[in-house]
């Protein structure tokens, strides 16, 4: 199971170390630096932070533009940007999804390597996100060989959710509220180790 972290679109204290400490954990596929109130100058400070062995297993929600300047290694396609910038070609693509139907159109017409599909279960995060993909859907994309590493499931997703989705059949998670309710980063790593 590829577990993928958003970040939280606040503030968070040491958010740096706690980024490191999720990429050196060997638990997390990929960060997804998702901050849509900051502006461009605050975003390059957020990343200058970050070491730059890192940078290649993080994506860009905002800001695409510093993707190749910081050897960033994907963007994530979303409301705010949702096309590939022209001649981007040197990293991940990702997007988010909330149908069957938005799924296909991701994997075949925009040509992404993965994407979020949400909401499977109650958000932690946003207050009256209901879950609302069905086991029929995930029948439906484990039959047309979508859920195999492309599909992460998102919304609602816990550590100990993770067998429920397994069983679903999705081979990765992203996981924003769960992570960044604990006091420190290691108390949710802890946890996710004994799911995975």
């Amino acid at each position: 199971m590829k577990i993928i972290i958003i970040t939280s679109p606040d503030h968070v204290a040491n958010e740096t170390g706690s980024i490191i400490k999720l990429l050196d954990s060997g638990l997390i596929h990929r960060v997804h630096l998702r901050k849509p109130s900051l502006d461009e100058t605050r975003t390059r400070l957020l990343i200058e932070s970050v070491p730059d062995e890192y940078r290649s297993a993080i994506s860009l929600h905002d800001h695409f533009n510093l993707a190749k300047e910081y050897g960033i290694g994907g963007i994530h396609l979303n409301s705010r940007h949702p096309e590939v910038p022209y001649g981007f070609s040197h990293g991940l693509t990702s997007c988010s999804c909330h149908s069957i139907q938005d799924v296909n159109r991701a994997i075949r017409e925009l040509s992404t390597d993965y994407c979020f599909l949400s909401p499977v279960f109650d958000s932690v995060s946003k207050t009256g996100y209901k879950g609302r993909i069905t086991s029929d859907d995930c029948r439906q994309l484990a039959t047309e060989g979508l859920l195999d590493g492309k599909v992460f499931a998102l919304s609602g997703v816990t550590p100990e959710k993770i067998p429920l989705l397994k069983e679903a059949g999705f081979k990765g998670a992203a996981i924003l509220g769960a992570a960044w309710s604990v006091p420190d980063i290691t108390d949710f790593l802890n946890k996710l180790k004994n799911y995975l």
